[in-house]
């Protein structure tokens, strides 16, 4: 469940548990009200603020990455340099197997090559990391500034808009949100997270 259906779900059963009445009442009383969170994640200051952290942790992760890939791109440009032109990956390892020194080449790119994949799915896997962190504090922010507007409303249910098909103005109070949330929590602290990484087995 995402972490904004999770306040949702909070909000709706602490506020339906309030009152106890036949259901013709409670129906006669609720007052529902909609909240657009996909705009407020995109337009809060906070919200915002995740989004230039975060891309410019990705643009730091991307230039570490540089220096590996233009590593590879040298020694494949002279593997290729080896070769006749358009010759096949098939016909390289043949020529390495009679070429011992072509036959280190190929293997240590090979390696290299590798060594890249991994850094960069490890630095992608970071990223995805550091975001589900930052957004879950945001989440923690929102809460209470879900349950003001909640208060302030006299509402007691409180849906997302994604989910509903149509809805009066006068019930969605996304703006509201966006402009106390604003006040309440401006900025998001971002921290690079690192996915820990399992030790290898020992050798047999």
């Amino acid at each position: 469940m995402s972490p904004f259906k999770s306040i949702l779900a909070v909000l709706a059963i602490g506020l339906s548990s309030v009152a106890v009445a036949t259901p013709v009442a409670v129906a006669q009383a609720t007052a529902v009200i909609v909240v657009d969170h996909a705009r407020v994640r995109r337009d809060s200051k906070a919200g915002q603020d995740i989004q230039t952290k975060v891309s410019g942790i990705e643009g730091a992760m991307t230039r570490e990455l540089q220096p590996a890939a233009d590593a590879l791109t040298t020694e494949r440009n002279a593997l290729a340099a080896v070769m006749p032109e358009g010759a096949t990956t098939e016909a390289l390892l043949a020529a390495a197997q009679s070429d011992p020194a072509l036959q280190t080449q190929v293997t240590n790119y090979a390696i290299n090559v590798r060594k890249f994949e991994m850094a960069r799915q490890l630095s992608s896997q970071d990223l995805a990391l550091t975001e589900r962190v930052a957004w879950n504090e945001y989440s923690n922010a929102l809460l209470p500034v879900l349950q003001a507007v909640v208060d302030e409303s006299g509402a007691q249910i409180m849906i997302d808009r994604a989910g509903v098909t149509f809805a009066a103005e006068s019930v969605d109070m996304t703006d509201a949100v966006i402009v106390k949330m604003d006040a309440a929590t401006p900025t998001i602290t971002v921290v690079r997270q690192k996915v820990p990484v399992q030790p290898a087995p020992p050798a047999q």
